[in-house]
């Protein structure tokens, strides 16, 4: 069995795009269970700084299921509504956004996200995704509980002539 754990959300908050939450007795909440996948992929995705973006592939990699970009990306699908989850820095390897239907937002919306974030687009809805990437450095990655060995290689997979430190390249 799938060890659940229970977070309350401000649904309000979470429809109308609010980032501060108060508190109040008139303000509902709903009980969303999240499976230890789905919390290791937002925790993976909310370390993700402003202006910077990840493949569903890299989601993946950094939650210890290298090729497994289908399973993370609906992971990502079955959080769309948690707060403070910026799914939009999530795309596909070709620097493209792929969201399907079915999800709250729109691929317009997502790049107008990032485009509020500086990330500049080549054409609509593609981006130079290796100008954008977001290359997390062992010690993230040894936060998110991954065996050091394995870390070595996924830091090995993402590195660009030994640039693991994230550098614009304009």
């Amino acid at each position: 069995m799938t060890e659940r754990k229970i977070i309350h959300v401000d649904m309000d908050a979470v429809y109308y795009g609010l980032r501060e939450f108060r508190s109040s007795s008139t303000v509902k909440k709903e009980t969303i269970h999240m499976t230890l996948y789905q919390e290791a992929v937002l925790n993976v995705v909310r370390s993700v700084p402003v202006g910077w973006v990840v493949s569903y592939g890299q989601v993946a990699a950094y939650v210890g299921t290298p090729r497994a970009a289908r399973q993370a990306g609906w992971a990502m699908r079955s959080l769309s509504g948690t707060p403070d989850f910026p799914w939009w820095r999530v795309l596909n390897n070709a620097g493209r956004i792929s969201l399907q239907e079915g999800w709250d937002a729109t691929p317009q919306i997502q790049q107008k996200h990032l485009e509020y974030e500086g990330v500049e687009f080549t054409s609509e809805l593609k981006l130079d995704i290796e100008r954008y990437r977001y290359r997390a450095d062992k010690e993230t990655l040894l936060s998110f509980k991954l065996d050091p060995e394995y870390v070595d290689t996924v830091l090995s997979k993402y590195d660009m002539g030994g640039l693991t430190t994230n550098i614009r390249l304009f």
